[in-house]
């Protein structure tokens, strides 16, 4: 988007704020909401609405994990780093539970399930029952069908799973509009306004250039995720946009008991309501083609969902509407947090690699208490800026 003379010559809020958030999905709303708790007067900046993105066009997993397997993140983060990270999605949960999330209509408690389609991914099921057991995590290690009937385990797809018993799902458009609502009337929420240029004028703060006008402020965290590197020249190639896909799946007399991750996590799926089912992934059918950031849709994606659908929900499943999400990756598949100086007038909290819903609410927390001064409490494999540098 380009902004005119027009919408450049004015200071649209007449105000400078002491912090400015640029985004409205988890981690945007999530930061300002602990800006607010600390009585810190701050503006959020959305370019469409709250939950717009990828925050509200995923499947809704509250799910424990940063990776396809806890064999996996401890070879790419170590054992220890692992555990950490681990730990920090079990603690994202419990914090959005002690934020009321379990009184949203379309909040469940329901059992995140990995799922192996091959036997290599079997094996590194098992080394990681190992390793959890060692590590003192709860889980199940499922080699049989269980006894309510389950249309994943009746399609003879899997080979193994190993289930985080106490996870849960829920609408995530409910869960941003629940923290939003803590806002109150403190924090100026600027919505269908987006934010094209950041300029860091020194000991004069910083300036938005918006699509309604500039807005300036002392600092401001940059919350966009997959936006991120267009607002932060720097971050371009550490924080790159890719497309998922989604596709909604109708079959009656069809179930799925559990949130279900399947194929290192390629593609997941999970019912939601009797008779829908939602099924999302299959980049790797073009993964050229899922580069960007748009959030249309994909024939040959989505005939690969829906193909996927019907092997485990029965041929009379029928296809309902498609929909995508900008997501945002990084090289070690966590986000990057922290300022982008020592000057620390601009930060940046992003790059959640498809994991926002199992860390972004604390993470964004942490970022924030961390531009205020507290010591950093992110797990140390979640690098900042400086690291990248």
């Amino acid at each position: 988007m380009t902004v005119s003379y027009w919408q450049r010559a004015e200071e649209f809020l007449g105000r400078r704020f002491e912090v400015a958030v640029v985004g409205g999905g988890i981690a945007g709303v999530s930061a300002a909401l602990e800006l607010s708790r600390r009585g810190v007067d701050v503006c959020l900046l959305e370019r469409h609405g709250l939950a717009s993105g990828a925050s509200g066009r995923n499947a809704g997993f509250l799910m424990r994990g940063v990776a396809e397997s806890y064999a996996a993140a401890a070879e790419r983060y170590g054992r220890e780093a692992a555990a950490e990270l681990w730990r920090w999605t079990e603690a994202n949960l419990a914090a959005l539970r002690g934020e009321g999330i379990g009184t949203l209509p379309g909040y469940a408690e329901r059992g995140s399930t990995l799922v192996a389609f091959d036997d290599g991914e079997a094996g590194d099921f098992e080394r990681s029952a190992v390793m959890l057991r060692a590590d003192g995590f709860e889980f199940e290690l499922i080699d049989a069908p269980p006894r309510d009937p389950d249309s994943l385990w009746s399609s003879s797809l899997a080979r193994l799973a190993l289930r985080n018993p106490h996870d849960a799902v829920c609408s995530p458009v409910e869960m941003v509009e629940m923290l939003a609502s803590g806002l109150g009337t403190s924090v100026c929420v600027q919505t269908h306004t987006e934010v094209t240029a950041i300029e860091d004028r020194g000991t004069d703060g910083v300036a938005l250039e918006t699509s309604r006008g500039w807005v300036r402020a002392d600092r401001v965290m940059v919350c966009a995720n997959a936006w991120t590197s267009a607002l932060v020249p720097r971050l371009r190639g550490m924080i790159e946009p890719k497309r998922g896909q989604m596709i909604q799946v109708a079959a009656a007399g069809a179930a799925l008991h559990d949130a279900y991750y399947a194929n290192r996590g390629n593609e997941y799926f999970r019912q939601v309501a009797p008779g829908k089912f939602i099924f999302g992934g299959w980049r790797r059918a073009e993964p050229a083609g899922e580069a960007g950031l748009t959030d249309g849709v994909r024939a040959e994606v989505q005939d690969r969902l829906f193909e996927l659908a019907r092997r485990i929900l029965g041929d009379g499943a029928s296809r309902g509407g498609g929909w995508g999400g900008a997501m945002a990756f990084t090289a070690n598949h966590l986000p990057i947090v922290g300022p982008m100086n020592a000057h620390g007038r601009v930060w940046v909290c992003g790059g959640f690699t498809g994991h926002g819903m199992s860390m972004g609410f604390i993470t964004a927390r942490a970022a924030v208490r961390e531009m205020l001064g507290d010591p950093r409490e992110l797990p140390g494999a979640v690098m900042s800026p400086a690291d990248l540098a």
